[in-house]
C-alpha cells in the first residue's frame, strides 16, 4: 500500500494551504486545532518564514490529509481532514515523522485537539500528554451580539491607529517583536479581514487594548489571536470591551461563535474572556516527547 507523503511548502502554496484550513474547519465548529488564523497571525514574519514552518501530508493521489505548522523550534500545531480523524496509516506516518524531529528534548507535536487514535500512536513513539494545560473558551454568537461598543476603532486605513495598535501589543506581551512593518505583513495575508483588527481607546484617547480575530468562512467560528490590554490600563474593563466589539464584528457577518485557547496559568486572561461571556469548553493539552 502506498504511504502518505510529506511535502514541504513554498510561498506559492500559501493561498492553497489557507483555503484547505478554512475548508477543514466545520460549520459551527469552535476551534481547537491549527486554523487559518494561526497561519494568518504568523504572516507578520513574511510568507517565506510561514512557508518554511509548514509541512503538508498528501495521499498517493495528491489529496491533502494533514498540515503541520511549527511555531517554535520545540512545538507545532496540526490540522487534518475531518474525514481522516480515524485514519491510522496517516496517524502512524505523522507520528514517525514527529518522533524523528530535532532538536532533542521536550517537543510538542500537536494542536491540542488530536483525536484518540492519533494520541495512541504518538504514545507508542514515546509521547505523553503534557501537564501544561490550556483553557479552551467559546461563546455562541447571534444577532443579539451586534451592538455598538464605544471607543473601539478599526485599525486598517488609519496609520496612527496601526502605530497605536502595535504599541499596545508590544506593551501587553513580554518579549513581543511586533512592529508596524510586521502589522502590514500580517495584513497582506489571505486570512486577514480589515474589519477584524481593532483598537480600543479610553476617554482620554489613549490606546488601551487591541485584538485581531480570524474567521474561516460564513457560518463558522471566529478565533481570537491575539488580544492584549496595555499593562497601564488593566482591570478597567478595556479587555472585556474590545472582546465585545470583536464579537459584534463577527456577529454582523453571521459567525456562529468566537473561540480562544489560552494557558490556564494565565489567570488574568481567562478572567477577561469569561467576563466577556466566553465559557470553558474544556481543558486541552499537547502531546510531548521526553528524551
Amino acid at each position: 500500500m502506498d504511504k502518505w507523503r510529506k511535502h514541504l511548502v513554498v510561498p506559492g502554496d500559501l493561498d492553497r494551504i489557507d483555503r484547505i484550513l478554512r475548508e477543514w474547519e466545520p460549520i459551527g465548529g469552535c476551534g481547537g486545532q491549527l486554523q487559518a488564523g494561526d497561519v494568518g497571525w504568523a504572516h507578520r514574519f513574511g510568507p517565506e518564514s510561514v512557508a518554511a514552518s509548514l509541512v503538508e501530508w498528501r495521499s498517493p493521489g495528491g489529496e491533502p490529509g494533514a498540515i503541520h505548522y511549527r511555531d517554535s523550534p520545540m512545538s507545532g500545531w496540526f490540522s487534518m481532514d475531518p474525514g481522516l480523524l480515524r485514519n491510522r496509516d496517516l496517524a502512524d506516518e505523522i507520528a514517525a515523522w514527529a518522533a524523528a524531529q530535532e532538536p532533542e528534548g521536550l517537543v510538542s507535536v500537536d494542536g491540542h485537539a488530536l483525536p484518540a487514535i492519533w494520541r495512541q500512536v504518538l504514545m507508542k513513539r514515546g509521547f505523553e500528554a503534557t501537564t501544561d494545560v490550556w483553557a479552551h473558551l467559546w461563546k455562541p454568537l447571534s444577532s443579539a451580539d451586534v451592538v455598538d461598543v464605544a471607543g473601539v476603532e478599526v485599525t486598517t486605513g488609519n496609520d496612527q491607529a496601526i502605530v497605536d495598535r502595535v504599541a499596545v501589543q508590544k506593551a501587553a506581551f513580554e518579549n513581543s517583536t511586533f512592529t508596524v512593518e510586521k502589522w502590514h505583513a500580517m495584513a497582506q495575508g489571505l486570512s486577514f479581514r480589515p474589519g477584524f483588527d481593532l483598537l480600543a481607546r479610553n476617554e482620554a484617547g489613549e490606546a488601551v487594548a487591541a485584538i485581531t480575530v480570524w474567521l474561516p468562512g460564513e457560518g463558522k467560528c471566529g478565533m481570537i489571536e491575539p488580544m492584549g490590554t496595555h499593562p497601564d490600563h488593566r482591570r478597567l474593563g478595556h479587555g472585556r470591551r474590545i472582546i465585545r466589539a470583536a464579537c459584534a464584528a463577527l456577529a454582523r457577518v453571521g459567525a456562529s461563535g468566537v473561540c480562544v485557547v489560552t494557558p490556564e496559568s494565565n489567570a488574568g486572561a481567562v478572567e477577561v474572556y469569561r467576563a466577556a461571556g466566553l465559557r470553558r469548553l474544556g481543558q486541552l493539552s499537547a502531546m510531548v516527547r521526553l528524551v
